[in-house]
């Protein structure tokens, strides 16, 4: 008996078993991204720290900005920092998986990331919803596409220096993404699907912000010795007085004329001329009795 199999029978198990390695590794890698994305970690810091949903309190998101804004800023960069790893991870460890020394192709790493960040919108543990994904995409960014990445977090960071909001700068950075994503990895469809893909839901799951930022409601980042009234509508105590207003305080003429008691103007002119014609009355009174008629004789 010969103990040696055919060796195109040998050779056929090899690919196969190279095959499953090969799919298995992708699969598990694409759905631990997800699972990995969907963990809502913003969630569970504000409920460890205030005992809260962070769901029910500011804009109602789980993402870094709103947790900092309730839970305060050490809490915030805590989420920031882990909703950034949820996006880096998949790609790099993804990089380091050779399936029976097979490297994988750097489509399923980009298609990875993508998932990680589509896991951190739309978490199967929060019923498909979730954060806005901005800190999540650029973990994500540095892993498939550093260049992009720096470029994209230039533009953030300077709206937030010279404009000083979060969403907009956040907005801004995620339409550039195609454009640095097109220069930089020219020809790649893979990464520019997923610039494309990553910036469309920016801009999304944004749309609230839009809405406030148009009704300039949307608050600022207060910088230390900036200003602290961001609202365009001046206050009670500043604000100049109504003409009604002006005319408080002092008793009216019931016959000042009416553009008078509008504009505030005291109306003098009526009263004066009353007084006028009192003195008149007066002078005359007095002028009647400084006269000496003639005396009548009895006869």
């Amino acid at each position: 008996m010969n103990p040696r199999s055919p060796p195109q029978k040998k050779g056929l198990h090899q690919h196969n078993g190279s095959v499953m390695g090969v799919n298995g590794t992708i699969g598990a890698l694409l759905i631990g991204s997800y699972l990995l994305g969907s963990l809502p970690i913003g969630l569970w810091i504000a409920k460890k720290v205030k005992g809260v949903d962070i769901r029910t309190l500011g804009s109602g998101n789980i993402g870094s900005t709103n947790v900092g804004r309730v839970c305060g800023p050490v809490a915030g960069t805590v989420v920031f920092t882990l909703d950034i790893f949820k996006g880096l991870l998949p790609p790099l460890l993804g990089a380091r998986l050779h399936p029976d020394g097979v490297a994988l192709a750097s489509g399923w790493l980009v298609l990875a990331a993508l998932l990680a960040i589509i896991g951190h919108n739309y978490s199967v543990w929060l019923g498909f919803q979730g954060g806005k994904g901005i800190a999540t995409s650029a973990g994500a960014l540095f892993g498939i596409a550093p260049p992009v990445g720096l470029s994209v977090l230039g533009v953030f960071l300077f709206e937030l220096a010279t404009i000083g909001y979060v969403s907009l700068g956040s907005i801004l950075a995620a339409l550039s993404l195609p454009f640095f994503m097109a220069y930089y990895y020219t020809g790649d469809r893979y990464r520019l699907a997923f610039a494309l893909a990553a910036s469309l839901m920016a801009v999304y799951k944004h749309r609230a912000n839009v809405q406030r930022l148009r009704a300039g409601t949307e608050p600022k980042v207060h910088w230390p010795g900036g200003g602290k009234n961001d609202n365009p509508v001046e206050s009670s105590s500043t604000a100049p007085l109504a003409p009604t207003e002006a005319v408080v305080g002092r008793t009216a003429d019931s016959t000042a004329p009416a553009e008078d008691a509008v504009q505030g103007v005291v109306p003098h002119r009526d009263s004066d001329r009353r007084a006028a014609d009192n003195e008149n009355v007066e002078n005359n009174k007095n002028d009647e009795t400084v006269k000496d008629p003639a005396p009548h004789v009895r006869r």
